[in-house]
Parts: C-alpha cells; sequence; structure tokens
C-alpha cells in the first residue's frame, strides 16, 4: 500500500531539496510526495514575504493548509 505525504516548505531552497532530493527517494520507499511553498510573515513588518522565514501562527497554518485540501476538518492533519 503505497502512503502520501505533503512536504510545506517556506522557500525555494526548501523546495528544491525536497524535489530533487526526498520525493525520489521516498519513491522508492512507496511514498508519493508532494511539496508546496508557503508564504511566511517578515517578522518586523508583519507582511507576507515570499522568501523570509517566520512562520504564521498554528491556526494560520492550518488555514493554508485546508485552503490547499491537505487537512481534515476541524484543524486535524489527515492521517490516511
Amino acid at each position: 500500500m503505497r502512503r502520501r505525504l505533503f512536504i510545506v516548505v517556506e522557500g525555494q531552497t526548501e523546495e528544491a531539496f525536497c524535489k530533487d532530493v526526498l520525493v525520489p527517494h521516498l519513491a522508492t520507499c512507496g511514498v508519493d510526495a508532494a511539496v508546496t511553498i508557503v508564504q511566511t510573515r517578515d517578522r518586523r513588518s508583519g507582511a507576507l514575504q515570499g522568501q523570509k522565514g517566520g512562520a504564521p501562527s498554528f491556526s494560520a497554518w492550518v488555514a493554508r493548509l485546508e485552503a490547499l485540501g491537505l487537512a481534515g476538518g476541524a484543524g486535524e492533519p489527515t492521517s490516511k
């Protein structure tokens, strides 16, 4: 039985590493992995930035994952 894994990253470097290294390796282990970039907030200004670190609150992460269809209802990550 193959498993699905969603990898959420903050920037292009992490995305490239996952797509070039992790996804091919995981495929040999029976895991179908998908990588997506989410925007984070700049800690100083609070403005959304495409390539700045600093994750938003947990509830903001859950909302973004739900919008992508990667989380179950009521903020619970999917387990299947």
